[in-house]
This record gives C-alpha cells, sequence and structure tokens, in this order.
C-alpha cells in the first residue's frame, strides 16, 4: 500500500506551512502574552479554505480529502497549536454534525459562515465535576412545549469568547440520552458568561448558562 502524498496534498501542506512560518510564528509569543485573538490570521486561514477543509463546495468550503485536513491541522498546531483547536473544534465539532444531522434551515444559518472563516464554532463540553467525561456531564436540557430550557455550567469553552455558534453537550433528562445543541451568539440566558471564556486554550475559567 502506498502511503505517500499525492501531489495535491503537498501542495496544501507547504502553502499552509508556509503562511504559518511567515504570518503567524512570529507573533506567537506576544499573541500569547497579551491573551489575544488571532483574529486576522483566522481570516486568511478561512480564505485559503482552512476553517472548512472538508465541508463540500455547496455550502462555502473546498471539500477536501480528511488526509488534507489532518495536514492542515498539523501545519497550524505545530506553529501555533491553540491555533489548530479554535479551528479543528469549527471544522469537526461544529461543522461536521450540522452537515450530517441538520437540517436545512440549520445548514444555510450557520455552515457557510464557518466554512469560509467569517465566524467561528464553540464546543462546551468540560464541566467542573465531570472533566471532559461526555458520559458524566451534569448539564440539563429539559423540554418545554416546542423549546428546551438548558441548565448547567461549564469549565472550558472552545472559542468560547470569540465564536458565532455553540454547539453544547447536554444530557436530555426525559431521554437520558446524549444530545447536542446548536446555538447562536445573540442566543439569551439569565446568565452567559461566554467572553470570560477563553478562546482556546488557557486558565481555568467558568461559563454558567441557565
Amino acid at each position: 500500500m502506498d502511503f505517500s502524498l499525492n501531489d495535491h496534498q503537498r501542495l496544501i501542506r507547504d502553502t499552509v506551512r508556509q503562511f504559518m512560518e511567515t504570518e503567524v510564528r512570529p507573533f506567537v509569543k506576544e499573541w500569547e502574552k497579551q491573551e489575544k485573538f488571532p483574529a486576522e490570521a483566522v481570516r486568511k486561514l478561512g480564505e485559503m479554505g482552512c476553517c472548512g477543509v472538508t465541508t463540500p463546495e455547496e455550502w462555502g468550503g473546498p471539500g477536501l480529502d480528511t488526509i488534507s485536513y489532518a495536514l492542515i491541522m498539523e501545519e497550524v498546531a505545530r506553529v501555533f497549536t491553540a491555533l489548530s483547536t479554535a479551528i479543528g473544534v469549527t471544522c469537526s465539532a461544529v461543522q461536521a454534525p450540522l452537515l450530517l444531522f441538520g437540517n436545512e434551515a440549520q445548514k444555510k444559518k450557520y455552515i457557510r459562515r464557518m466554512a469560509t472563516g467569517e465566524t467561528l464554532g464553540a464546543f462546551c463540553l468540560t464541566e467542573p465535576a465531570a472533566g471532559s467525561d461526555a458520559a458524566g456531564i451534569q448539564a440539563r436540557a429539559v423540554r418545554e412545549g416546542n423549546s428546551y430550557r438548558l441548565n448547567g455550567t461549564k469549565t472550558w469553552v472552545s472559542n468560547g469568547s470569540v465564536a458565532g455558534v455553540l454547539r453544547k453537550p447536554i444530557l436530555r433528562r426525559a431521554a437520558r440520552a446524549s444530545a447536542r445543541f446548536s446555538l447562536s451568539r445573540a442566543f439569551r440566558a439569565s446568565r452567559w458568561a461566554a467572553t470570560r471564556t477563553r478562546w482556546a486554550s488557557g486558565r481555568r475559567r467558568q461559563s454558567k448558562f441557565c
């Protein structure tokens, strides 16, 4: 079996490598010191197709293969690990489930803007009592008529302070089954501390919603 990269995959790898070395590496230490989100770098990576790597062209992505996605993530992480987390969450934790299970209205509302880097997705998994054990989360969703009441506390919220779409693993109380909820940043809650969460990785913060 031949495991060598094809010409297109090598071109993708080399293009992202050059971008990261010239436009990101010189600024990483200062960004981390200032806890600054590299919005301009994300915008340019989005223009290169890196924010929706495997997303089909009809939804704004380049529709690349999984190997190309892995190569892009490796090159970004090699220079700035937190940035690879921001992009990886957007591509995998948010866009992939929406592509597989979202309805047409949800896809139209969310996917294209994420795939092009216009906005990012956030993933709210980790909790104080459960860590990142999805089976042990305590956040709950209770159906009330045509809507759900979400109640819980999250410790880590990847992209929490900069994302436009939030993905929350919740336990549906009635069915005792794991579910995910997609929320826009316009989501109204009695308490929502998204601005206090780290955009990718760093010190422990808590975000509550109820």
